[in-house]
């Protein structure tokens, strides 16, 4: 409601919409995650070794409801959305800051851990059953030098446009 709004009041309030969107309906996360996520133990050993068994049960979850589609004669579609910490876009100022601090996702490392295992255990993995039903869409943005986020992985119109014709 607050985009649709914004597009048809003076600039003058769409500040002031945009202020009041981000307070009520922020993407960010809170301060009791902040506080939470602070007494975590981040160091490399204990990320890759979590990323390692997140890695293994995201697998595990995408197998299983392959196997579901199947017994129900559906196709599956597996697809692994660009962020600002994969591929190769080049960023513009503020998606440089939003990937070094994590905003809205988390610690920049741990996804970078994830994708490297993550590439390891599925996408080279030749004998992967569920290699056609991935698709990989990290790098769709690769040559694109408009700004495409909102925060390390939610899309603005542009990005969600560009996602949206890839997927089609």
């Amino acid at each position: 409601i607050f985009s649709i709004l914004s597009k048809i009041l003076p600039e003058k309030f769409k500040t002031l919409f945009s202020i009041i969107q981000n307070k009520l309906f922020s993407l960010s996360p809170n301060n009791i995650i902040y506080e939470f996520i602070s007494k975590l133990d981040t160091s490399d050993e204990t990320i890759k070794s979590s990323v390692d068994q997140a890695v293994s049960q995201y697998i595990n979850i995408h197998k299983s409801v392959n196997s579901i589609c199947e017994t129900n004669n559906s196709n599956f579609i597996w697809i692994q959305q660009p962020l600002t910490f994969w591929g190769n876009k080049p960023l513009t100022d503020n998606e440089l800051i939003w990937k070094n601090s994590g905003d809205s996702s988390g610690n920049p490392k741990i996804f970078m851990e994830f994708e490297k295992k993550f590439n390891l255990k599925f996408k080279k993995d030749l004998n992967n059953k569920l290699k056609n039903s991935f698709y990989d869409l990290t790098r769709t943005f690769d040559n694109i030098e408009q700004e495409l986020y909102i925060d390390t992985g939610h899309l603005n119109q542009l990005g969600n446009l560009i996602i949206s014709a890839k997927i089609a």
